[in-house]
């Protein structure tokens, strides 16, 4: 389903796209647009950007990947606890989500969801030059996997990162043949819908499900066939290369998270390199744990605080 950018605009080509707008920049001089970012595929990608109070002094800056089917506006409240605490807060919707353009659910590589984020990285950096030192990545599920794809690929840019409930390795349900058999159908059949998340296991927060079920820039039904292999063969990469994760970080996940496995957070936290990493593993916590437990959210922020270099409040 078309995005209704382009169904405004209907320009002739990506081409004709590439040469009106500049890639990795803020359409600011375009009205309506200011939210607005062109990737390198000629896909315009919706952020926010939320700020301390006047008067506050910045101390870092987070730039926040959200999960599968999703969109940051269901972070809003995480924004508003960091930018108290004293953090610059860059939201993006990733392409195929939310109000960033893209078919919806589809992604070509998952690595375009990272290449994406990285983006938004060198974009804060150059809005906020004096807290270049001081940017955090952090991820949720999906957003959790971009995260990390992101801290191997560059991992020079960061200060430290956030992982929540990431889903870093293939789920124990998903044998290895039919792991194979979705890499296949991936490729004959990308947009063929599949399976779909049992979203009562979300969070124990009964008006976050209610909330979630009536929003209207979350897609219904099954997920298509590429983005799930694309998340999984990513996915299947991670315990290989998680001894290349150095930098500091804070995994949280729940106990009696039901879509992303426990263990592949216990297996993840065992594998990293980093010398300063810490997990916090909530006992009977669902997938969304800053959802549904203050106490997650306060650990968020206060790893957050006590890792950054700026002054903060």
């Amino acid at each position: 389903m078309p995005h209704p950018f382009t169904q405004t605009r209907g320009f002739a080509s990506l081409q004709d796209r590439l040469k009106r707008y500049p890639v990795g920049e803020p359409l600011t001089g375009f009205v309506g647009l200011e939210h607005l970012v062109m990737n390198k595929d000629g896909l315009m990608i919706s952020f926010d950007v939320q700020r301390p109070a006047a008067g506050t002094a910045a101390r870092g800056v987070v730039v926040l990947a959200h999960g599968l089917n999703e969109h940051k506006g269901r972070y809003a409240h995480v924004a508003r606890a960091l930018t108290a605490a004293g953090f610059v807060v860059y939201l993006v919707d990733h392409q195929g989500h939310g109000r960033s353009e893209g078919r919806r659910l589809f992604v070509h590589h998952f690595h375009d969801f990272a290449e994406d984020v990285l983006m938004f990285v060198r974009l804060a950096k150059k809005q906020n030059p004096e807290l270049a030192s001081s940017v955090f990545m952090m991820g949720h599920s999906l957003g959790g996997a971009v995260a990390i794809d992101a801290v191997l690929t560059a991992p020079d840019e960061f200060r430290g990162a956030v992982f929540s409930a990431p889903a870093s390795e293939v789920p124990p349900n998903v044998s290895r043949p039919l792991f194979l058999v979705l890499k296949l159908l991936s490729r004959i059949a990308p947009h063929a819908k599949l399976a779909g998340l049992d979203v009562t296991t979300l969070c124990r927060d009964e008006g976050v499900l209610t909330a979630y079920g009536n929003d209207p820039l979350i897609q219904r039904g099954k997920l298509p066939t590429r983005i799930i292999a694309e998340l999984l063969a990513f996915a299947d990469t991670i315990p290989a290369r998680a001894a290349e994760i150095k930098l500091p970080y804070l995994l949280i996940q729940g106990s009696a998270d039901r879509i992303v496995p426990p263990e592949s957070s216990d297996h993840l936290h065992s594998k990293t390199s980093s010398a300063d990493k810490t997990y916090v593993r909530v006992e009977g916590g669902y997938h969304e744990l800053m959802n549904e437990d203050p106490a997650a959210l306060d650990a968020v922020v206060a790893w957050l605080v006590a890792h950054a270099g700026g002054k903060g409040v």
